[in-house]
Order: C-alpha cells, then structure tokens, then sequence
C-alpha cells in the first residue's frame, strides 16, 4: 500500500476503537478479576501456573486457560500504570500490530490486493473493533494468531527448523489464551502434512506446542491432571450451565476467516463493484460504532466512567468495608474491586461480606428495594441502615449502608 493509504487506514483504525472510548469501554468482571490477579502477582512477585477459569463449571470443578494472559496484563500494567484505560488504548496499540502481520501474511500467501483487503476487513468489522479495545483473555488473540499465522507461513517459504518450533510455540500460547485455539492448531497440522514437511519439522512444531503450552502441563503433571480431566469431563457431560455461543469463540479462526473472505473480494474484477462494497462495509462500520454509547459487555446505563467516579466516592481511610454490584451477575464487584485495591482502598475479600461494619451498593432501585435485595452479599451484611446517598448517572446510585 502507499503511504497514504497506510495514513488513511491506520487513522480509521484508531477511530473506530477509540471513539468515544471513555463511554464505550468494557471493564466488566472479567477484566476486573484478571487485572486484580495479574496485579497481586505483581505485587507478591509471584509466578503461577493457571491462568483465568473457563465459565463452565463441571460438578463443582472449574477448569483453566494458561497464566500468560496474567504475565501479558503485568506488561500492560507497568507501562499503563496500572490504568485500566490507558492499558486498553495499549491494546488497540497492539492489536495494530496484529493487522500489520495479517497483512505481511496475506501478502506473502497471496498478492498486494489480498493483502490490502485484508487489512481494511481487520480494521472496520465490528467484531475486530469490538474485542480489540479492551483488555480480556480471547481478544490477545488478534494479536497472537496473526503473528502465528506469519510464522507458519514463512516456515513453509524458509524451510527452517527455527520457523517451525517458533510457530509451535506461538500455537501452545494462543491455546493458553483461550482453547478456541485448538481448532486453529489442529488446521496448521493438516496444512503442514499437505505441504509434505517431513517428520522432523512436524515433531519440532509439536514440541514447540508443548513448550508454549508447558504451564499448564506441568500444573495438570503436578495435580493429578486436573484440568485435563476436568476438561474431558465437560466434553462429555456438559457443564452446569447450557451452552449460549458467544462471537469471541471465533476470534482464533477470524484471521484465517479474513483471509478468506479477503481472498473472495478480490476475485471481483469490477474495481467500481468492489470499491462500492467496502465502502458500504466502511460506512457500516462507522455509523454502528457512531450509535454504540454502551460499552461492550457492560450494564445498561452503565459505563467506565461511572466506575472511576464510584471509586473516588469511597474514602481512602474507610472503616472495614465491603462493595456490592445490583447491576449485573457480578455481585462482588471486581471491577471496582480491582480500582479501590489499587489505590491502597481495598475492600474486605469477597467471602468476608458479614464482617464488615460498612457497605457500598451500586445499584438502580431505591434505598428501600437496595437494603432488603436478597443476593447473598447484601442478605449476610445484614445492615438496612442508610448512611449515604449519592448520584452516580441518571438511573444509577450508590447507597453507604451500615448495621
């Protein structure tokens, strides 16, 4: 592409994942445990060999993704200052990267016009807008997969041990990140016995695999194979809840998806066809993000900003206290958790909601409907006495209860 073509690309890159991003950003539960866990290990100078859980839970048991999402949100974390919102434009930074090497890829697959495709449909579609933007475990994978994919291609150009053990690491890291990856890595291998590589590489790109997804080898070698089994499990029992398909379950294939979809594009011949449907796809994209004030997995009403001002409402020098969320399924509030922890504020721990002498409750309903709600936090607290009141948008307030 030339250079103002990249200008241009990158420009709307950045636009469409920072628009409004102080609105629009997700810092949800998730976000909130990962970053308090990759922060306490931090802190404690600690190394593990887990990473986050897996939503399902089988009998009771939980199984878990690799510790490198902890390790890369430490990295986001210093230089960010542990901010959630600047380490969320660190990672649109990244995720940049991310479509620089899914275009040297599609380029070194195909031609310039594959490859140009491919950079446009990466940075316009919602769902790579969507999940590039903020900090989670399956989004690194618009970051890793696509360099995995460079790495994959070029070994077959090079024909270098090296390439092909850094591709098998790079798989056993994106498996690590979420186990969608597996899919991926499974069509690697088919691809590698196409090209006929012999034995020898494919068993390099196999021990690279183990190497990159060690950890959790080593954990399940160390624990009776716990999380293995757990997993197997799953698979052929289901866990407790019933499966509901999320779009992040593509984010492994969608580079490859991309590819593809790339490759279909410029087999349209008619320059004037063509340019009217990216177009559509560009003002599509534009006027979605333009509509979206509603950060992406968050509450209704609910946005970052209301998060930060709820955290500064709470004084640092509080009696022991504990937080509570009606707004969603995260009741315990780890989000706001994770903030208060980080400016020597923290909380009671999430099984200590009785002890506490104070409790702050976000919540939508009145003060009468807040202190009688029956989620086990406010129901073990106990207290219905109202201490404090305020206004934090116009739907939602936080209310200081005590006993």
């Amino acid at each position: 592409m030339k250079k103002w073509q990249w200008v241009l690309l990158i420009f709307l890159f950045f636009f469409l994942r920072l628009y409004h991003l102080d609105l629009r950003l997700n810092f949800s539960m998730d976000q909130g445990m990962e970053m308090l866990r990759a922060w306490e290990l931090w802190q404690h100078k600690t190394i593990t060999l887990l990473g986050p859980s897996a939503s399902p839970t089988v009998y009771d048991h939980q199984f878990f993704f690799g510790p490198i999402t902890y390790y890369l949100l430490i990295i986001f974390g210093l230089v960010s200052n542990w901010d959630p919102f600047k380490a969320s434009l660190l990672m649109t930074l990244a995720a940049l990267v991310g479509m620089i090497f899914l275009y040297l890829t599609t380029k070194k697959l195909f031609n310039e016009k594959v490859a140009r495709l491919v950079a446009i449909l990466f940075s316009i579609l919602p769902i790579t807008v969507n999940y590039s933007n903020f900090l989670w475990n399956p989004n690194f994978l618009l970051v890793l997969v696509p360099i995995y994919l460079y790495c994959l291609v070029v070994a077959l150009g090079k024909n270098t041990i090296y390439w092909y053990f850094l591709t098998g690491l790079l798989g056993g890291l994106c498996l690590q990140l979420h186990f969608q990856a597996i899919l991926l890595f499974l069509f690697s291998v088919v691809w590698l016995l196409v090209k006929k590589v012999t034995y020898k590489k494919l068993l390099v790109t196999l021990f690279g695999f183990v190497v990159g997804y060690s950890p959790l080898i080593i954990f399940d070698i160390r624990n009776h194979f716990y999380n293995f089994l757990t997993i197997l499990e799953w698979l052929r029992f289901g866990g407790n809840q019933k499966f509901s398909w999320q779009s992040y379950y593509l984010l492994a294939l969608w580079p490859v998806g991309l590819i593809f979809l790339s490759w279909l594009l410029a087999r349209i011949k008619n320059r004037l066809v063509l340019g009217v449907i990216i177009l559509g796809l560009v003002l599509w994209s534009t006027v979605t993000i333009l509509n979206s004030h509603q950060g992406f997995g968050m509450p209704k009403d609910w946005h970052y900003v209301d998060l930060v001002k709820t955290a500064k409402l709470i004084p640092v020098n509080q009696k022991k206290y504990n937080i509570v969320n009606l707004l969603s399924g995260d009741t315990r509030f780890y989000s706001l958790r994770y903030l208060l922890t980080i400016t020597a504020a923290p909380p009671l721990a999430v099984d200590h909601y009785k002890e506490a002498e104070i409790l702050y409750v976000v919540s939508n309903k009145s003060a009468e409907k807040t202190v009688n709600d029956p989620v086990w936090e406010v129901n073990v607290f106990g207290g219905k006495k109202i201490e404090g009141e305020w206004r934090i948008n116009n739907t939602v307030r936080l209310y200081k209860i005590s006993k």
